[in-house]
Formats: structure tokens, sequence, C-alpha cells
């Protein structure tokens, strides 16, 4: 998910120049970028103050940034047990929270039709880890996922977390998830980089047309 590079680069101040893949005409399996990036995929960066090294997968891009310009290990502890944790969240998201998300959008917004297995299985998984942060936040009794400061962990779970209103979830049933999500939409860094634009998005009339139909598909399986 690009939001995660997003917010790397505006919290670590970095100067970036995007360029833009139109995945409708499949530009991420082009000869060019696949240079770059074997897997054809988002995203990817390129570093030019290193060779133009480039790194591709969304976690290896927020270590590489990290270890390379997050000199005082403010958003990746350098070493010892502060950076495992902040990694075990990290890896949480990207093995776990993203691609059940994922697997949730697919079955209800793109399947050609409504498969109640499908929904059910990826719905309840979503479910269950969200339990998992709302438990993490409530032992832990931090204000973010892996300390009382923004993360990279942070950085990878916050932009899946909006996903839970195409499911029909109601946040508030995770109170501690609840007042993790309010304090970083209060927090600058998340605002601008995921909270406003998804403001915006929700606005537009093919959000609208999407959470209609997946509204419809989650009724459906579960009843009104």
């Amino acid at each position: 998910m690009g939001k995660k590079i997003d917010l790397i680069f505006e919290a670590l101040g970095l100067p970036c120049e995007k360029h833009m893949i139109d995945m409708s005409k499949q530009e991420q399996k082009e000869s060019w970028f696949l240079k770059f990036n074997p897997n054809g995929r988002i995203p990817t960066i390129v570093d030019p103050n290193n060779n133009n090294f480039a790194v591709f997968e969304s976690g290896a891009i927020l270590i590489y940034l990290c270890d390379r310009y997050d000199d005082a290990g403010k958003y990746l502890p350098k070493s010892g047990n502060e950076r495992s944790i902040v990694m075990q969240w990290m890896f949480f998201q990207m093995a776990g929270l993203g691609p059940m998300f994922g697997q949730v959008g697919h079955f209800l917004n793109y399947a050609p039709e409504t498969n109640a297995y499908g929904i059910k299985r990826y719905v309840e998984e979503a479910k269950r880890l969200m339990s998992v942060l709302d438990l993490q936040l409530r032992e832990a009794g931090t204000k973010y996922i892996a300390g009382n400061t923004p993360s990279v962990a942070d950085m990878c779970i916050v932009p899946w977390l909006p996903l839970h209103q195409m499911m029909q979830v109601k946040i508030e049933d995770y109170p501690h998830l609840a007042k993790y999500v309010n304090t970083c939409k209060a927090d600058a860094l998340f605002k601008k980089c995921v909270f406003d634009p998804l403001e915006d998005m929700m606005k537009s009339d093919r959000v609208t047309a999407m959470m209609k139909r997946t509204g419809e598909r989650v009724k459906e399986v579960y009843g009104a």
C-alpha cells in the first residue's frame, strides 16, 4: 500500500519525486518497471543518493529508509528489544492484516458474484486481527502499537483500518483500537497522509457505489 511510503517520506522530511503508475494499463508489468521490481507491484523506490538503488516491497522500503535516513531511530529503533517489537508489529500487518483485509476487499467488491464462504472467511479473520490489535493496545497501555510515539509499525497498520467500514464492522466494538484510531486522526502526520485524503476519497461517486455494493453483499451474507 502506497500510503506507508507517503508516511515515511513525510515523517523523515525526505524529498520525493513521484511517478504515478497506471495499473489499468498494466504499466507495472512493463520491462522498464520490472528492472526495478521483478514482481511488478507498487510501491517501489529508487534512491538517487545511493547510485539509484531500487527497493521494492513496502516493509523493505520502510526498513531501508529508516536505516539510511532516520539517524536517531525515531521511527525504527536501531537495535535491541525496541526494534524487535516495532518489527514484529510491522510483520503482523504484512503477513496478516494486509492480506486478510485485501481478501475482504476482493470478495466484497471485486468478486463477480457473492461468495458467502469467502466473505465470512475473511471478514471473520479481519475481525480477529482487529481484536489482536485491541488486546495489544489494552495490555501495553500505550498510545501507539509499539510505544507512546508513532513508529513504522503504525505506518503499516493505520492505512488499513478504515476498511472496517467496508465490512460494516463498528470500530467502537474494539474500544482500545477505536481510541488508537482517534489518536492517529489527531496526529498531524497521519491526518495529512491518511485521513484527509480518505475523507476526500469517500466523497467520490466511485467509492459511494463501492460502499453500496459491499454493504449489500454483507447484508446478503449476514442478514440485516
